[in-house]
C-alpha cells in the first residue's frame, strides 16, 4: 500500500501548543494537568520492568536462628512454610525430622544440610540462606555441625537430637569444645535447675558436663589467662572481695537496730534444738538425687544414696550432737565453687556465674531444719499476699495470674493507666546481710533456738574455687545466702519479708528476688491528671525503694530495671522516672516470670 518505510518514534508532547488554545488561563492550566497526567505518569508495567530490590545498608545485622522440633516433617510441611514466612530466619534448625529427611522440600533462597537419625522420629536438618558460605564441619547420627563464614570470622552451629532414654553424645561435644560452638536441638534432658519438675538421666549428665566445661580461661585486662592455677587464684581474690563483710552506717537507725539484734543473738548461750529423729534422716536420705558430681569433700550424692540403711543411725547420732549444741559441723560450711561462663570461652570475672557445691551430708541436716522452719512459718502465717516463691502452693503461676488480673482490672477504664516498674536487685542472694536477717527473724518472733542455730550456721562459712585439676585457697564468706543450700532461698524470703511495708500506697508483687511495683491511676481522675498523679507517686515509690535498698544493703541494678506504662488508650506521654539520678528505661514488652507482657497486656 505504501512505498515508503515508516520508523517508530517515541511520542512527545509539546506543551507550547496549549498556549494556542482559545480559552482563559484557568482552562489552560487544567489542560496542562490533564495532559501531564495522561502522558508523564509511569504505568505499573514500566515500574515492574524497572523494579530493583535494594537491601538497606547496615553496619551490622544479628544472625537470626529459628529452632523447631517438628516431630516428623512430612506432616508439618505447611507449618515450615508459615514459620519461614513469618520470621525469615538466616538459619532454621529442625530436629525430629523423621523419614522426610530423605526427601527434603525445596525452599527458595535456602539450602539444606541434614543427617539421619536412628529411629522414625530422629534426624536433624538445617536450612541456611544461600548468601552464606556454609560447610559441614562434622556429622554423626542425629548430630550435625556446620561452619558458617561471616565476613572475617567463622561461626559453628550445631544441631542435635537425643532420643528419649538416650544419653547426650558428650564425646562429640568434647571433640569440638575448643571452638566457639553453639549447639541447638532437642536434648530430652530435664533438670530442676532449668525449672523442670524433676531430673532425668540425660539432664543429670548434661548438667555435670556443663559444670565441668563451663569455660577455658578468663580475660584479665584484655589478656587471656589459660593457666588453671592462675585462674583459680584470680577468681578466689575476686570472690573474696565479693563476699566480704558489708560496711554499715553507724548513724543509720535501721542499721543500728540490725547490729543490736545481731549482737543479742550472738551473746545468747548455746541453746539445744529439738532432737533429730531417725525418720527425718531417712526421709531426706531417700529424697537425695543420684548425682555423680563431687562436693567439697569429694563425696557424691550417689555414694550417700547407696549407703546401707544401717549407716543412717550413725548419721542421726552425728546430727544430734550438733543439735544438742545448737551448732552445725564446720566441714559442712566449706563450699566448692565452680564457675560457668555467661559469654564465650574467655569471659571476664564479672561475666561468670558461680555454682556452690556443699557437702551432700550437710544438705540432709539442712533439709531437716528447713522443714521445721517451714512448718513454723505455716503455723504463724509468715508470708504476705504479695509474695510467693520458695513456698508450697504459692508458685510462679500464682504471681503471674495475680499481677495480670490486677493490671487488667486497672486499665479497664480508659482514663486509668498503670505504671509498672520491674526492679532487678544486683546479685540479691549474694547480698543478704546477716544483721538485717537477724532483725527480721527477731521481729517475726521466731523461736530463739531456731534463730540461734541459724546464727551459728552462718558463722565461719568458707569457699574455694575449683577449675580443671586446680583448687584455690580457702577464703571466708561474710555475706549472702549460702548457695547450694535449701535454706538459702528460705532465709532470703524471711530477710525481705517486710519489703511490702515500704510501699503501703501501691501494690507490689515479689517472687523470689524479682520485685514488680504497680502504680495505678485513680478512677475519678482524667487521663492527663492521672499521668501527673502517677509521676508524683513514682517519685515517692522510688525514694522508698532507695531506702529499702540502703537499709538492707541490696543494691538495685538500674541497667536491668525497666518501666512500662500499661494503658488502653491510643497513646500517652510517659512520665520520666529516675532512681538515684539514673533514668529508668521504658520498654514496650517485658518478660515477667517467663510470660511476655505488653503495654496493652498482650501476652
Amino acid at each position: 500500500m505504501f512505498n515508503k518505510d515508516f520508523k517508530y518514534c517515541e511520542p512527545t508532547l509539546n506543551y507550547d501548543i496549549i498556549n494556542q488554545f482559545d480559552g482563559n488561563e484557568k482552562d489552560k492550566n487544567l489542560l496542562r494537568t490533564m495532559c501531564s497526567e495522561w502522558n508523564d505518569k509511569v504505568c505499573v508495567s514500566v515500574l515492574s520492568n524497572n523494579w530493583r530490590k535494594v537491601r538497606l545498608s547496615s553496619t551490622s545485622e544479628n544472625l537470626s536462628i529459628l529452632l523447631w522440633n517438628c516431630e516428623c516433617l512430612h506432616t508439618h510441611t505447611s507449618d515450615l512454610d508459615l514459620l519461614l514466612s513469618l520470621y525469615c530466619p538466616h538459619v532454621c534448625i529442625l530436629t525430629g525430622v523423621g523419614k522426610q529427611i530423605r526427601r527434603l522440600p525445596y525452599v527458595p533462597n535456602y539450602k539444606w544440610f541434614s543427617k539421619e537419625g536412628n529411629n522414625s522420629f530422629g534426624g536433624v536438618a538445617c536450612l541456611i540462606q544461600n548468601e552464606f558460605t556454609t560447610t559441614i564441619s562434622d556429622e554423626s547420627e542425629n548430630f550435625l555441625l556446620l561452619k558458617i563464614e561471616l565476613g572475617n570470622e567463622n561461626i559453628y552451629i550445631g544441631a542435635v537430637y537425643i532420643p528419649p532414654n538416650h544419653t547426650p553424645p558428650l564425646y562429640l561435644f568434647d571433640k569440638h569444645k575448643e571452638n566457639d560452638i553453639y549447639i541447638f536441638g532437642d536434648f530430652n534432658a530435664k533438670h530442676e535447675s532449668w525449672q523442670c519438675e524433676k531430673n532425668n538421666v540425660s539432664g543429670n549428665i548434661l548438667k555435670e558436663w556443663m559444670e565441668e566445661n563451663g569455660f577455658e580461661g578468663i580475660t584479665v585486662e584484655n589478656k587471656t589467662v589459660k593457666d588453671n592455677q592462675k585462674i583459680v587464684s584470680r577468681l578466689a581474690e575476686y570472690y573474696e572481695k565479693h563476699f566480704s563483710k558489708p560496711i554499715f552506717n553507724s548513724k543509720s537507725p535501721f542499721h543500728m537496730e540490725c547490729i543490736e539484734a545481731y549482737e543479742r543473738i550472738e551473746k545468747n548461750v548455746k541453746i539445744p534444738m529439738e532432737k533429730i529423729k531417725l525418720e527425718e534422716v531417712i526421709e531426706q536420705w531417700k529424697g537425695l538425687k543420684s548425682k555423680k558430681s563431687l562436693d567439697s569433700t569429694d563425696t557424691s550424692a550417689q555414694l550417700l544414696k547407696n549407703l546401707p540403711q544401717e549407716y543412717l543411725y550413725r548419721i542421726t547420732t552425728l546430727f544430734n550432737k550438733c543439735a544438742d549444741e545448737g551448732e552445725f559441723f564446720e566441714r559442712g560450711k566449706i563450699a566448692k565453687g565452680i564457675c560457668l561462663s555467661k559469654e564465650g570461652a574467655f569471659p571476664t570475672e564479672d561475666r561468670l556465674r558461680s555454682i556452690s557445691l556443699l557437702p551432700n551430708l550437710s544438705k540432709i541436716f539442712e533439709k531437716i531444719v528447713a522443714k521445721r522452719i517451714e512448718k513454723w512459718c505455716k503455723d504463724q502465717g509468715v508470708y504476705v499476699d504479695e509474695q510467693s516463691g520458695f513456698t508450697a502452693n504459692r508458685r510462679l503461676q500464682t504471681r503471674i495470674v495475680a499481677m495480670i488480673e490486677d493490671l487488667r482490672l486497672t486499665i479497664a477504664a480508659p482514663n486509668r493507666p498503670a505504671l509498672t516498674i520491674f526492679v532487678d536487685f544486683l546479685t540479691a542472694f549474694d547480698r543478704m546481710w546477716y544483721p538485717a536477717l537477724m532483725r527480721a527473724l527477731e521481729r517475726l518472733d521466731m523461736p530463739i533456738e531456731l534463730r540461734k542455730w541459724i546464727y551459728n550456721w552462718l558463722q565461719n562459712r568458707k569457699m574455694f574455687i575449683s577449675h580443671g585439676d586446680m583448687k584455690s585457697k580457702i577464703f571466708s564468706i561474710s555475706v549472702g545466702a549460702p548457695q547450694g543450700s535449701v535454706l538459702a532461698a528460705l532465709l532470703f524470703r524471711l530477710h525481705v519479708f517486710f519489703l511490702p511495708s515500704y510501699f503501703p500506697e501501691i501494690n507490689c508483687h515479689l517472687f523470689a528476688d524479682d520485685l514488680t511495683m504497680v502504680i495505678k491511676g485513680a478512677l475519678e481522675k482524667k487521663l492527663s491528671d492521672n499521668l501527673i498523679y502517677i509521676q508524683n507517686q513514682a517519685k515517692i515509690v522510688l525514694q522508698s525503694l532507695e531506702k529499702f535498698a540502703y537499709d538492707h544493703n541490696l543494691p538495685v541494678n538500674t541497667k536491668k530495671t525497666k518501666a512500662m506504662l500499661i494503658h488502653s488508650t491510643v497513646a500517652v506521654e510517659k512520665p520520666d522516672l529516675f532512681y538515684k539520678n539514673v533514668k529508668i528505661e521504658y520498654v514496650k514488652t517485658y518478660k515477667f516470670l517467663g510470660v511476655e507482657i505488653g503495654t496493652k497486656l498482650g501476652l
